[in-house]
Order: structure tokens, then sequence, then C-alpha cells
């Protein structure tokens, strides 16, 4: 498998033939005791999640990571968030989550909530179904959860003072399922959102002094199972921190897929076709689903 990572030019693109993946496994206990505590459940880093660790915690590099499904690249957001808090001390900061879906954020919220509050990462959701009368509350949460279509929304008016307020701390933004930029429908909302935010750090700049030789500029951790155009993305989201892509394939996933694939003959029509297939169904969940849990699309 090939590694891409940008070189120090931007734009630039240096290719090495070995992905650099430890095969030692790095126990959470080396983690700052202070961080330790946020994971209660993890005892080590699975191989990706190690790979993309040391980035995260020792440098303040921005990121994306295309990784398989169920390969705990949510922990790569986590580490970043608590980076920040331990980092940024009494020093004021805002992280902004992005995913694309109400539900997503909410699972996430109900986690965090409790998760970082020792931390000091006090949590919001914001979005649709969690409204806010007043804009200014929102200055008393580290971290808010929210969706592109409600973010979009919000930011339209950035230059108002209370909108501007909750805008010029966000140091970190992080963004779940960023392939969903290529949705027709949703795709949009997510790229106008990004560009937006990156005007914006560009116009307010940083009223608050920096943390140690952090850059002032936001920091992007943008994750996702199936984008192909890593570098691209990073190329996009470069500011004056550099970009670092990161792309594992399938043979990294924690849990193997294996791929069957069956043909069966057209039918005059799609409703015969489809019901052929539903009575074929049932024997072929049989074969190839050794008595375990099926999910069919």
């Amino acid at each position: 498998m090939a590694k891409l990572v940008l070189s120090q030019q931007p734009y630039s693109v240096a290719q090495t033939n070995e992905p650099h993946l430890p095969n030692e496994p790095f126990t959470v206990n080396d983690l700052d005791p202070t961080i330790r505590e946020a994971f209660p459940k993890l005892t080590a880093f699975n191989k990706i999640q190690l790979a993309v660790a040391k980035t995260v915690m020792q440098t303040d590099d921005s990121i994306v990571v295309n990784a398989p499904t169920g390969s705990g690249k949510t922990v790569i957001l986590e580490l970043a968030m608590v980076k920040l808090a331990c980092h940024a001390k009494d020093s004021t900061f805002r992280i902004l989550y992005l995913a694309p879906t109400r539900s997503l954020c909410a699972e996430k919220f109900q986690d965090w909530k409790v998760r970082f509050a020792p931390l000091g990462i006090s949590c919001i959701q914001f979005d649709g179904d969690n409204a806010v009368d007043d804009l200014s509350k929102l200055n008393s949460y580290r971290l808010i959860l929210s969706t592109p279509e409600k973010w979009e929304v919000f930011t339209r008016h950035w230059d108002d003072q209370n909108v501007s307020s909750v805008l010029r701390p966000i140091r970190l933004l992080l963004i779940d399922e960023i392939q969903v930029i290529n949705d027709s429908e949703r795709g949009s909302n997510l790229e106008l959102v990004v560009s937006r935010m990156k005007y914006i750090d560009k116009r307010l700049g940083r009223e608050q002094p920096h943390i140690g030789d952090t850059p002032e500029s936001i920091r992007y951790i943008a994750v996702s199972a199936c984008i192909p155009n890593v570098v691209d993305f990073a190329a996009w989201l470069k500011n004056d921190r550099n970009v670092i892509p990161f792309t594992f394939d399938e043979t990294n996933r924690t849990t193997r897929i294996e791929r069957h694939v069956l043909n069966f003959p057209c039918a005059s029509n799609s409703y015969k076709f489809e019901m052929n297939l539903n009575y074929k169904l049932p024997a072929i969940i049989d074969q190839y689903s050794r008595q375990k849990p099926t999910l069919v699309f």
C-alpha cells in the first residue's frame, strides 16, 4: 500500500512504497495521565491510530485521514481535542465538530459531555433539533457539535458581533465523514461551510495570545472511510499549518471483509427481477453468514 504525505512545500506530494505502520502496540498509558483518563475503555491504539497519533499529539499540523469503517477514526478526533484542552490551559479556545447528521451529533454529544467534562471541555449540541435562543450562550461552551446545514445558516452573518464572538476563538475544526462533500444534496453545504470558515479565520484573526509556538490559524482534522483524493482534500484545507494526509486501504481493517460476487439472469421487468432476488436471498444468507447476525442493504 502506498502512503501519500505532503512535503514541506505547499501542495507538493511525496510518495513512499511502505506505510510506516508500527508493529508493536502503543498503550494509552504512554499518554499524559490527564489525557489517559478521557479514554477509560481504550487499552491500546490499533495500528492506524498509532500511525496518526504521533502527528496529532506531537505536531500542530492539520490532518486528513482516509481509513476503513470501524478502524477507530473517532479516537483521532478525540486526541486532537484533548491535546488542545491540555495545552491551552486557561487560554480562550473553542472546538467545532461537524457531522453530516443530527443523530451522529447527538451520539457524540452524549458521550463527550461526560468523558471530556473533567478536562474543561463543555459541550453543546447546536443543530436543527437543538435551537439556541440567545447566540451569546454559545460562548459558554468549549465544544460545539453541529451539522453543515445549521452552521451554514449561523455563519451567514459572521461579522455580527454575537456571531463573531463565537467564531473568533475556534482553533480546532473536526470534520467527520468528509466524503459527504460528494453528496449531491448535502455536499454543497459542507464545502461552503469549510470555505467560509477558512475565509472567516483570515478576516477575524486571533485576538487571543499564541499557545506556545502554535500557529494562530484553525487546525483541521478531517476523517473519512471512502475518499479517493486525500491529497486534494489536504491541499484544500491548507492554511499556515502543514496538512498531512494519511490513507489506509482495506488490508488495514480491524475486521476483514470477504467479498463474493454472484450473478443472476435478467428478468422481463425490474419488479420480477427483484422478486427473484428476494426468493434467493435466504439461501445466500445461510451459505455465507455462518449463523451470525446479517445486515442486508
